[in-house]
């Protein structure tokens, strides 16, 4: 019911918001079941770079299972049918959910002491995706800093078009979304640190709402 209550009120800001691809955002202690980052509109000559950095994860009730940690991609059509797979079954952990494209867990992180990933996906299904973090471990809050690039290439294959695929303009910041509150945990965007509890009442009072723009970087594995 957990994971219900937060990714109901993220589905309906999907219906709302886009963003640029160029993000960077530091996790401080945070124990959300899921985190949503951002929205974008991929061609069939869209990629998307994650890297992720200085993990950890702690928890009060043993060591987690590296594999119920993770990010995944969601597409607009697959948002009902796994909103209704989590209402049916509460225990059941997103990650493993057929209707998501999963793309890694914290299993595929380098070994400590520093833990680390960085791949680049060139995405074979053209569509508007929402990329989200998803924590299954019990009583564990985690911190890392996340670096995201979304982008679709020009007709020629040379020039990143870092605009959200059907947007005419590109707006003057991205948006970058953090489902939450109520929860321990904090987040930190350019510099400026956003608590879970400093909430923007937008649509409900259990989501938070922060603008980033960045820059990253980029490896190869298809979506």
């Amino acid at each position: 019911m957990t994971k219900l209550l937060f990714f109901l009120p993220v589905l309906l800001l999907l219906l709302t918001l886009t963003s640029t691809g160029i993000k960077n955002l530091k996790i401080s202690d945070d124990s959300r079941p899921m985190i949503l980052f951002e929205r974008f509109g991929f061609t069939h000559t869209g990629h998307f770079t994650i890297t992720v950095s200085s993990v950890s994860v702690i928890s009060s009730v043993g060591f987690p299972y590296s594999s119920q940690l993770g990010f995944f991609l969601l597409s607009e059509e697959s948002q009902i049918p796994v909103l209704i797979e989590l209402q049916s079954n509460p225990s059941c952990c997103v990650l493993d959910s057929e209707y998501i494209h999963l793309l890694f867990t914290f299993r595929d992180l380098s070994p400590p002491p520093l833990p680390f990933f960085n791949q680049t996906y060139p995405i074979t299904s053209p569509n508007e995706y929402s990329l989200f973090f998803a924590n299954c471990a019990p009583e564990s809050k985690v911190s890392m800093n996340v670096r995201t690039e979304l982008y679709n290439r020009d007709g020629f294959g040379r020039e990143k078009d870092y605009l959200s695929a059907g947007l005419t303009q590109l707006p003057s910041l991205g948006s970058q979304i953090i489902a939450g509150g109520g929860v321990s945990g904090s987040a930190e965007l350019d510099g400026e640190r956003l608590r879970s509890d400093d909430s923007v009442h937008l649509l409900t009072s259990e989501t938070t709402m922060k603008v980033a723009q960045q820059v990253p970087v980029a490896g190869d594995f298809p979506i």
